[in-house]
């Protein structure tokens, strides 16, 4: 599910949370949520930044990440896993 929530004409956050099944398996639920600030800089540029927490429902790992990103194709991105 994902939530926008506008501040005004150029700023909005976005709020994602969801639940999948693992690729690699099948068997493995994983859900992953975060939250982000986009601003649009104009019609076809947005810049993003953010960050989201992904963790498995079924086993005992996690999954952390900061993220700054631009448009839809370029993103730079933290992650680090935790395996307790």
């Amino acid at each position: 599910m994902d939530v926008y929530v506008p501040l005004n004409e150029k700023v909005r956050l976005f709020f994602l949370f969801t639940i999948t099944k693992s690729e690699e398996t099948k068997n493995n639920l994983e859900g992953q949520f975060g939250a982000h600030v986009d601003y649009t800089v104009n019609n076809r540029l947005v810049l993003r930044a953010g960050y989201r927490y992904g963790f498995s429902l079924t086993e005992n790992r996690s999954i952390q990440g900061a993220s700054a990103a631009s448009g839809t194709n370029a993103s730079a991105a933290l992650t680090a896993e935790d395996p307790a």
